[in-house]
C-alpha cells in the first residue's frame, strides 16, 4: 500500500466517525471537529520495517497504530475531549468550557494528557506544571498558582 492509500484510508475511517479531513503537504492529513474547526491534530505516515507498511504518527510524536481503524479511534480518543470541552456551555451541571479556562488565563497553555486522562496547564510565573482530572478542577489549581491572573473569577 502507498502512503497515499494509507491516508487515504484514515481519512475515510475518521470521515465515517464524524470527523472532518483535510490532506496536506509532507503528506499528513489535518483532522479536526466540523463544529470546532480550529482544534484538530496533524496525523503523518511512518514506514515499517516491512515496505508498504506504514505507522500513523499523531502531531505528538505518539504512535496510533499500523491499521486505519486503530488509527482512527486513537485520534478520536485525543480530540474528542478537547471538542466536547469547546462546545460544552457553562451551568451549574457542567464545567466550565476550555474557552472559559483560557479566557480567565490568558497566555497559559492547557491541553488534555491523552495517556494521563487529565487536563494540564503550564504556568511561566512561578513556573509549574499543573495538572487536575476536570477543566473546574485546573481552573481551581491555577487560581491558587497563579490568583492575580485569573480575570473575573
Amino acid at each position: 500500500m502507498s502512503g497515499a492509500d494509507a491516508l487515504a484510508a484514515l481519512g475515510h475511517e475518521l470521515e465515517r466517525a464524524g470527523w472532518a479531513v483535510r490532506l496536506l503537504p509532507g503528506p499528513s492529513l489535518r483532522v479536526f471537529s466540523p463544529a470546532v474547526p480550529i482544534l484538530g491534530e496533524t496525523v503523518t505516515l511512518e514506514e515499517g520495517a516491512v515496505p508498504g507498511r506504514w505507522w500513523y504518527r499523531s502531531s505528538t510524536g505518539g504512535l496510533l497504530g499500523a491499521d486505519a481503524v486503530t488509527a482512527a479511534a486513537r485520534v478520536g480518543d485525543l480530540l474528542g475531549p478537547l471538542v466536547a470541552g469547546a462546545l460544552a456551555r457553562r451551568s451549574p451541571e457542567r464545567e466550565m468550557s476550555v474557552a472559559e479556562l483560557r479566557r480567565r488565563f490568558p497566555g497559559v497553555p492547557c491541553w488534555w494528557g491523552a495517556h494521563t486522562r487529565q487536563w494540564w496547564a503550564l504556568t511561566t510565573a512561578p513556573p509549574r506544571l499543573v495538572c487536575a482530572a476536570t477543566v473546574d478542577g485546573l481552573a481551581r489549581a491555577l487560581a491558587d498558582v497563579r490568583p492575580t491572573v485569573a480575570k473575573d473569577a
